[in-house]
């Protein structure tokens, strides 16, 4: 014996140390093979000492089981071993690492408003956008994020900045910031937190990662509401997925302020004009005053987002504005919590700090910080799903949003909060909710150039959609000799057939999902013609004595037969 001791030992020693058990919720998870009764998910709550239960989300029947008492462990086992039930085990607490595509920039571990670890004194885990979800998804490639503020500074090797431009402080068109002017690096911090180009290397990242930055130079002297009018449109006609406005009027009390039809007009045009139609979303920042700023009639436009600001413990800055203008809330620097790092004019003329160029900031704060992550948030929505119309992505970025500071937040019966409105933007579960790839075109059955009314008609083949997602169609049919076409919506069949005679017709046709319209299909142009005349019957011949007979026994189906009898 005593020679297997050290041989004991050593393989004591090599042994891998076993892996520390995940800390447990107290709670029980479990799934049953078939989808429980009521009565039956009653009697295993009282049989198991369980006080509630919760269901999962899908078509699986799994459940939470809250504990009234007792060792979870030991209810679990017992509970996997009875009949219909496919496991159970405690719920545990596992600690997750991501796994996602690297970051290289090297400022991206002091985004917090991206990623919050927890770093710094009270900064809360969490109290972040959930960007990791969303980039896996979209990186905002080849859309446009307008930027209408001071100026963006277009050298910024972060920055990818549009050649087109607009200056309406001077008229030129070129919105490089006035160095010598005030608040000239707002715009080019503005634009870093929207959209810095991501994993190049450099300095920070933006939300939207790979959009482009088109720069209208809103802030200085001498802008008027045609000019602001102008800048809308602008950025409408070109290209502009989402506009983000941190500015506003000088308001420091909160009073009323007087409502003008071009300032609600350009924000229209860019809602109603923007992207072919499917609008240009419009972010504003909802203000530092630090008060009830729900008396702005250009915030309170239903088509516009507007946003307050989160610090990185999740709770509102004191300077942040409240009232029905705010939509959604983002974090923000300032105010009890970390600042924001995002891009800075070259140089040193900006707000300097960091960057062998000073081309970086770690000081950036105010609404004016929250409204670009939020714009970058719409540009990646878009990025993952091109289709979407303004008004869903206004309504997805409320469903979606983390509800914040419950204690304080005054959130009414319909979940909005007088200081957060629908909640902090949550960018990994917004993309999420939307991303989606169109349906492609559908193929017309035949290449007929004459379809006979009321037999033929015009019929098509659809491919299965990408997404899975149920599909209708819409026909447009231009007639010769109409001006305006007919369109016809939610066809359930591949086909139509009420056509009438002598038309020309020119059909085009879409796949529909929930999210709108596919590809079109090549247009196509027929002839509705009338079906061939049938042939008149025979006369009967004479002194046929089944003529008169033939009805009753069935019609013209049964004269081939009797006239062979006849003839025997």
């Amino acid at each position: 014996m005593t020679r297997l001791v050290p041989a004991l030992i050593c393989l004591l020693l090599a042994a891998p140390a076993a892996a520390e058990p995940w800390p447990e919720t107290g709670d029980i998870v479990l799934r049953f093979a078939a989808e429980p009764g009521p009565d039956d998910l009653a009697q295993r709550l009282t049989d198991r000492r369980l006080e509630s239960f919760e269901r999962a989300l899908g078509a699986w029947p799994v459940f939470r089981l809250h504990l009234a008492g007792g060792e979870a462990a030991v209810i679990a086992r017992g509970l996997a071993a009875e009949p219909g039930v496919l496991w159970a085990e405690p719920e545990r607490l596992p600690p997750i690492v991501a796994h996602g595509p690297p970051v290289d920039d090297p400022l991206f571990a002091e985004q917090w408003h991206l990623e919050n670890r927890g770093e710094g004194g009270g900064s809360l885990v969490g109290a972040d956008i959930n960007i990791r979800p969303a980039w896996d998804l979209a990186d905002g490639g080849g859309l446009i994020v307008g930027i209408f503020d001071s100026g963006v500074d277009s050298t910024h090797p972060d920055l990818d900045v549009t050649d087109e431009q607009m200056n309406l402080v001077t008229g030129e068109p070129d919105a490089n910031p006035d160095v010598e002017g005030d608040g000239a690096p707002h715009g080019t911090a503005v634009a870093g937190l929207a959209a810095a180009l991501g994993n190049n290397g450099l300095g920070v990242a933006g939300v939207a990662t790979n959009a482009r930055v088109l720069p209208v130079r809103i802030i200085g002297e001498g802008v008027t509401t045609f000019g602001i009018y102008n800048g809308f449109v602008f950025g409408a006609d070109n290209g502009a997925a989402v506009v983000n406005n941190s500015w506003g009027f000088t308001n420091s009390d909160c009073d009323p302020l007087q409502s003008d039809e071009s300032l609600n007009d350009a924000m229209e045009y860019s809602r109603l004009e923007g992207r072919g139609g499917l609008g240009t979303v419009v972010v504003f920042s909802g203000g530092n005053q630090g008060c009830d700023a729900g008396n702005n009639p250009m915030l309170l436009n239903p088509g516009v987002i507007g946003v307050a600001g989160a610090n990185d413990r999740d709770r509102r800055p004191n300077y942040s504005s409240w009232g029905q203008h705010i939509d959604i809330a983002a974090p923000t620097g300032g105010g009890g919590g970390s600042f924001l790092w995002t891009t800075d004019i070259v140089g040193d003329d900006g707000y300097n700090g960091a960057g062998d160029k000073n081309e970086y900031t770690p000081s950036m704060s105010g609404t004016s910080g929250a409204a670009p992550i939020v714009a970058g948030t719409v540009a990646l929505m878009i990025s993952a799903n091109v289709r979407l119309h303004e008004e869903q992505v206004r309504q997805v970025l409320c469903d979606t949003a983390d509800k914040i500071d419950l204690a304080n937040g005054e959130y009414d019966a319909s979940g909005r909060s007088t200081f957060y409105g629908c909640g902090r933007v949550n960018a990994g579960a917004a993309v999420a909710a939307v991303a989606n790839v169109a349906p492609p075109a559908p193929a017309w059955a035949d290449e007929a150039v004459e379809l006979m009314a009321g037999v033929d008609g015009l019929a098509w083949t659809q491919a299965a959609d990408p997404d899975g997602d149920a599909l209708r169609w819409d026909l447009q049919l231009e007639l010769d000799g109409v001006e305006e076409p007919l369109l016809l919506e939610g066809l359930t069949e591949p086909r139509y057939t009420a056509l009438d005679v002598g038309e020309t017709v020119t059909a085009t046709l879409w796949a529909v999902d929930v999210w709108g319209r596919g590809l079109a299909s090549e247009p196509r142009t027929v002839t509705v013609v009338a079906p061939p005349t049938p042939p008149a019957p025979e006369p009967p011949e004479e002194g046929n004595s089944c003529t008169a007979s033939h009805a009753g026994l069935g019609g013209l189906g049964l004269l081939p037969l009797l006239v062979r009898r006849r003839r025997r």
